[in-house]
C-alpha cells in the first residue's frame, strides 16, 4: 500500500509520456488523418515562410546585437573603470602610514 503511493505518480508520467509516443507515431503513420493533416499543413506553411524569410538581414541584425557597438563601449568602460581601481590602489600603497600609535 505504502509503494503504491509512490509509484503512483511516476506511473501517470509514465503514461502521458506513452501516449505522447502512440500520438507522434499515429500522426506519421497516417493512422489518425484529422491531425497528421493539419501537421502536413501546418509544416507546408512554415515551409513557404521560412524560404522567403529574409534570413541575410536577420543574421545582420543578430550579429549586431550579439557582438554590436555595445560590447566595445562596455570593453572601453570596463577598462576605465579597471584603471581607476588599479589607480586607487597604488596611491594608498604609496601614502605613508597614519597609525595613531606612538613610540
Amino acid at each position: 500500500k505504502k509503494l503504491a503511493e509512490y509509484l503512483s505518480p511516476m506511473l501517470e508520467i509514465m503514461t502521458i509520456g506513452l501516449n505522447l509516443c502512440r500520438v507522434t507515431f499515429n500522426m506519421f503513420m497516417w493512422r489518425d488523418p484529422y491531425l497528421s493533416f493539419w501537421v502536413l499543413l501546418f509544416f507546408v506553411f512554415l515551409f513557404l515562410i521560412l524560404l522567403v524569410f529574409p534570413w541575410q538581414l536577420f543574421f545582420f541584425f543578430c550579429g549586431i546585437v550579439l557582438v554590436g557597438p555595445q560590447n566595445w563601449i562596455l570593453f572601453i568602460k570596463k577598462g576605465k573603470i579597471e584603471s581607476k581601481i588599479t589607480e586607487t590602489s597604488e596611491q594608498s600603497k604609496n601614502q605613508p602610514n597614519r597609525d595613531n600609535s606612538s613610540d
